[in-house]
């Protein structure tokens, strides 16, 4: 995530399927990455002896949270505020 894709994308010159189609890989790669990181510590703990039903359930929003947070934060998508 930079600066410049930021502003790019906060003043719609981001071009995602020319130009700058580096930098919307480079956001899909990030987005599989972080939610990667997050289940393999999940697992982490499955195989420690910990409740598989209950650390899925317990991390689940947070692998899928994980997965939209580089777009999120480029500010491509808006953040979902559950209320």
């Amino acid at each position: 995530m930079t600066d410049d894709l930021i502003e790019k994308v906060k003043s719609e010159r981001w071009k995602p399927e020319s130009v700058d189609a580096d930098q919307r890989n480079a956001l899909a790669a990030r987005g599989y990455w972080q939610p990667f990181q997050k289940v393999k510590g999940s697992v982490s703990d499955i195989f420690k002896g910990n409740d598989a039903g209950t650390i899925v359930e317990r991390d689940l929003a947070l692998w899928y949270q994980e997965m939209f947070m580089p777009c999120v934060s480029a500010g491509i998508i808006k953040p979902y505020n559950q209320t």
